[in-house]
């Protein structure tokens, strides 16, 4: 099941918006109630129940409760490591309250007993006691879709920082990689223009010593060309010397031999 889903609202809890209801009562001294009374320990009953709790439940009660706030601390604590927000403690405070509320059972509320209170000393009569207790009840109805509401906005708002936090973390580290990549990038391409400039360089030097080979090759063609012009041009030279010579060597020995 997808992670967010476990945080909607079950479809029970979605209340539709109440009716515009009207508070007014014409005793005055209803507007002294005091709703933070509704947290009274005394009047703590089942929640969904009419029967008040006894004391082995109050303590039960009492002892989930503490369980309750001890999960709730570690909750805290654990959410100001992770986002230093001082506003997270208030945030827990407010919840605090809206889930200590809930547990109470409107019944036995100070609200009801006021109610029941003017009934009795004929401040209101049945019928109006009857319609308050309805809006009463429609307004704790409401409270509780608003406290379950939150809850799931909570936990929304935490997984999507949560997500945000993992985020932005992914595209920093993906800069920093892509950053070093394009370092590396860079470094190489340095690297390969050097290379080509050396090879570069080499086919220069190779072309150069081609040419000078070359042009080497030539002048020994040359000089070996002239070597046998000046040995024929000797030749022809010595040539006619030769036979003069051989001739009166000839004759010299024809005179001696007479």
């Amino acid at each position: 099941m997808p992670e967010d889903k476990l945080f909607l609202p079950h479809d029970s809890d979605q209340e539709s918006e109440p009716e515009e209801l009207d508070y007014k009562i014409d005793n005055e001294n209803l507007d002294n109630i005091n709703m933070d009374e509704d947290l009274d320990m005394g009047s703590i009953v089942i929640a969904g129940g009419d029967k008040p709790v006894t004391q082995e439940d109050k303590a039960e009660t009492n002892t989930e409760v503490n369980d309750d706030t001890e999960l709730s601390n570690d909750n805290e604590k654990k959410e100001e490591d992770d986002d230093d927000d001082d506003d997270d403690d208030d945030d827990d405070e407010i919840d605090d309250g809206f889930s200590l509320s809930i547990i109470y059972n409107i019944e036995s509320s100070p609200a009801f007993q006021y109610l029941d209170d003017l009934n009795k000393n004929k401040g209101i009569d049945n019928e109006k006691t009857k319609v308050l207790k309805e809006k009463y009840r429609t307004l704790h109805s409401y409270y509780q879709s608003l406290y379950k509401f939150n809850q799931y906005i909570s936990k929304k708002i935490h997984y999507i920082q949560t997500e945000f936090n993992t985020q932005t973390i992914e595209i920093d580290r993906h800069r920093s990689k892509k950053f070093t990549d394009n370092s590396e990038i860079g470094e190489l391409k340095r690297e390969l223009v050097k290379c080509q400039n050396e090879v570069r360089l080499g086919k220069e030097r190779e072309d150069k010593l081609r040419n000078e080979i070359k042009e080497s090759k030539d002048n020994r063609d040359h000089l070996r060309k002239t070597i046998e012009e000046i040995q024929q041009h000797r030749s022809d030279m010595l040539e006619p010397e030769l036979i003069a010579s051989i001739k009166e060597l000839k004759v010299i020995t024809k005179k001696k031999n007479k």
